[in-house]
């Protein structure tokens, strides 16, 4: 099996000039910028659903980043706004770039687990970019999410004096990039069509392998064989 990416396949011949010029329909970013964020979102009424909240001696938990599902994107964006700056070519972008968490708390004195799934964070970017028709161009978000740290709990006052509530505090970090772009017609030269690629690389059965191996002694050595 081949341990490495064979690009031959979709490399020019050596020495070859491009063979015609075409025009193609792509989006084509015209303008991009980059952020770090980094931020403590609080959450003040997790679920908690123990059976005895007097049982509860320490709060612990872990959060993580939750995956895409049901069609549900995460990380996702909303454009919030478009504004030109005094008639353009600059926007004024606000954009907000969300993703989902899921929260899963530990009662460390039963071992008890709830999971909170669904939680939202979000960064709110308000930018500069150029974008002089905003009827025609778009701004678009791309984002990757991390849980920076381990979640912290806290005690806050409840209105009902029987019951206690908990906050949680989980620290989120992203790196976000926004770009302006527009579906364009772009002429650039070609080398004709991809060529047709190699055939496929099975995975290899393991059991092919198994099967090489020298038949194993099924029973002891004999004292003659010792010798």
């Amino acid at each position: 099996m081949r341990d490495r990416f064979d690009p031959t396949c979709i490399k020019p011949p050596k020495n070859d000039e491009p063979e015609i010029l075409e025009c193609i329909i792509t989006t084509k970013v015209y303008d991009a910028c980059r952020q770090t964020e980094c931020e403590f979102f609080a959450f003040k009424h997790p679920d908690v659903d123990f059976p005895e909240f007097e049982e509860i001696e320490h709060l612990a938990g872990s959060a993580e980043i939750a995956p895409p599902e049901n069609g549900n994107e995460t990380p996702r964006f909303t454009v919030l706004s478009i504004n030109l700056i005094n008639g353009g070519p600059l926007a004024r972008v606000r954009i907000e770039v969300c993703a989902d968490i899921n929260l899963t708390i530990v009662n460390t004195k039963t071992q008890a687990e709830v999971t909170n799934t669904g939680l939202e964070v979000c960064f709110t970017k308000d930018v500069v970019l150029w974008l002089p028709e905003p009827e025609r161009m778009e701004a678009i978000a791309e984002s990757i999410f991390r849980i920076v740290g381990e979640p912290i709990f806290e005690e806050v006052e409840s209105t009902d004096v029987e019951e206690e509530e908990v906050a949680v505090l989980i620290p989120v970090g992203a790196w976000i990039i926004i770009k302006s772009t527009a579906e364009v017609q772009l002429l650039i030269p070609t080398f004709g069509f991809c060529p047709t690629p190699p055939v496929c690389e099975e995975f290899p059965d393991p059991c092919e392998d198994f099967e090489q191996l020298p038949f194993p002694e099924f029973y002891p050595p004999q004292p003659d064989d010792e010798d």
